[in-house]
């Protein structure tokens, strides 16, 4: 099959997945009588109703400006999944609701919260509770998303030009739950998702959206799930304080499918998903008697009763030393520099003799 053929069966499946996916009518309004006006005067894009008393100002060219509009206008018609990050969270008036702001070519975007969070987000059903206490919990879990990469469909594109100040101002409405139902779709339930539902010991990107206690929440194929600092890495002692510096929200977790349960009758995924499995499959393939007597430094990420777990982070693998092992009388803690000394290999680690410097 060609590049070209190629193309066009994804172009296909996407159209099939959005149409399966029942999404509310895009509304798209150009403004187009006064356009050519608007257009000879400089820009000034004032970003929504609820912030015109400190609107963000961003100034183009002219030529740009229709170029970046056209964009907007023709992605918000083809229903195109766009990747934007989550830039800031606001209150509508009297509690009226929550807004989550992104930019998406250069146009400020708003997402309301029904159409921002996903099923599963919040622990309890946030929609049993008054209005204040809802927009709060809803500005706290925005609040703790920001930088996070997220997936949109514009809903709503529409310019309106001011004859008394010659401007034209936009405003943009996009819905993160209309992408996750279109990714669902491709995978899991529509038609052709045969052919790319995931399966057990599959690896699947995923794309960190928060950080918790003692897990990370992130989201891939549309469907969002949490992931507990020990199913995260082997390698490093994880807090909540740390998480952000080995797993940054701008770039993707290959993360390996252990459980999966795929209900097409209520349009539900549940699965158990782990970045820990991947790097054991990495690491089962460099493993061997070669490393034999080999030393070099690691760090201590984990304490039992019987054995220090380290990682080097130089040579990439884990090590295991037992306690009886360790040539330090007092007992070694998270976090301590430990020079390693391999004897022997074990089924995805190394064991080493071990000693605090």
């Amino acid at each position: 099959m060609t590049e070209k053929e190629n193309k066009a069966v994804v172009n296909a499946e996407m159209e099939e997945a959005i149409a399966e996916a029942h999404l509310p009518e895009v509304i798209i309004d150009d403004g187009a009588e006064k356009q050519e006006e608007s257009l000879a005067r400089p820009a000034r894009m004032i970003t929504d109703d609820f912030d015109q008393d400190n609107p963000v100002e961003f100034i183009h060219p002219e030529d740009e400006i229709r170029l970046k509009w056209s964009e907007i206008r023709n992605d918000a018609s083809r229903r195109r999944i766009k990747n934007c990050e989550v830039l800031g969270c606001s209150k509508m008036p009297r509690d009226q609701g929550t807004y989550i702001t992104t930019k998406i070519n250069d146009f400020k975007t708003i997402i309301p919260a029904e159409e921002f969070f996903l099923d599963g987000t919040f622990s309890d059903n946030i929609n049993e509770t008054d209005p204040k206490a809802k927009c709060e919990r809803q500005i706290q879990m925005a609040q703790r998303m920001l930088g996070a990469k997220i997936s949109v469909i514009i809903t709503k594109a529409i310019s309106h030009y001011n004859e008394e100040t010659g401007e034209r101002t936009y405003a943009i409405e996009a819905s993160r739950v209309a992408a996750a139902e279109v990714r669902k779709n491709i995978y899991f339930f529509g038609r052709r998702a045969a052919n790319r539902t995931p399966i057990v010991g599959d690896t699947v990107p995923a794309k960190l959206l928060l950080v918790s206690d003692n897990s990370v929440l992130v989201e891939a194929c549309g469907v969002q799930t949490r992931v507990p600092f020990p199913r995260l890495t082997g390698r490093k002692h994880l807090t909540s304080s740390n998480v952000l510096d080995y797993f940054p929200k701008d770039k993707a977790i290959p993360m390996v499918i252990e459980e999966i349960n795929v209900d097409k009758e209520n349009r539900t995924v549940e699965w158990r998903l782990s970045h820990r499995a991947a790097e054991d499959q990495i690491q089962k393939t460099v493993l061997d008697e070669s490393y034999i007597g080999r030393r070099f430094l690691g760090e201590v990420i984990s304490v039992t009763e019987d054995y220090y777990i380290s990682y080097c982070e130089s040579e990439n693998v884990t090590c295991s030393t037992p306690i009886d092992r360790c040539m330090t009388e007092q007992r070694l803690r998270h976090g301590d520099q430990v020079a390693l000394q391999v004897y022997g290999i074990g089924k995805n680690f190394l064991k080493c003799n071990c000693r605090k410097i």
